[in-house]
């Protein structure tokens, strides 16, 4: 493990990174949506790591924490000479208190970096009802929003596969 420090917008950022071997089917993920996602990435011939990454916000949480985002996939693609991100998260079942701090999160991420990263945030809930519920275009928060279907509990869906997979293939498209 080693810290390096990344110049964005004359500030420096600290950024944690992690040898992690580059991901396969095999490797175990925290849940079904991710487990999916890595498929999926595999499947479409994208090159990713897993959680390599962890970003310092330079904020802190009500007991003086100081915040980290640690992206889920970080690919060897680039947009635009960005480095692609991949943050599949669902919020279709979470509160609106947690939503609200991923969101934050993910917006101070972009501050920070989005001269560097292109970051995706695929999730289960329309487009329209999440910037209804934040009060906030999805644009604030991420580079790209993916709206994926819902995971049934105990069988993949195909549908949301194909989702994926369709939008990975016109990524790829725009790829640098």
């Amino acid at each position: 493990m080693s810290v390096r420090a990344i110049t964005a917008q004359s500030n420096p950022v600290r950024v944690l990174s992690f040898i992690v071997p580059q991901l396969t089917h095999e490797m175990p993920l925290k849940s079904r949506y991710e487990n999916l996602f890595r498929d999926c990435l595999l499947d479409a011939g994208i090159p990713t790591r897993y959680e390599s990454l962890r970003f310092y916000l330079k904020e802190y949480n009500n007991i003086g924490n100081e915040i980290t985002y640690t992206p889920d996939f970080i690919s060897n693609l680039t947009v635009n000479g960005k480095i692609v991100l991949f943050e599949p998260h669902p919020m279709r079942f979470m509160g609106l208190g947690q939503i609200h701090r991923d969101v934050a999160k993910f917006h101070a991420f972009m501050e920070l970096e989005e001269g560097n990263y292109h970051l995706i945030v695929a999730s289960d809930i329309n487009s329209m009802l999440l910037s209804t519920r934040i009060n906030k275009d999805v644009s604030y928060f991420s580079s790209e929003y993916w709206e994926i279907p819902v995971i049934p509990m105990n069988a993949e869906n195909p549908e949301t596969r194909a989702v994926i997979m369709n939008n990975l293939k016109e990524l790829l498209r725009r790829a640098d």
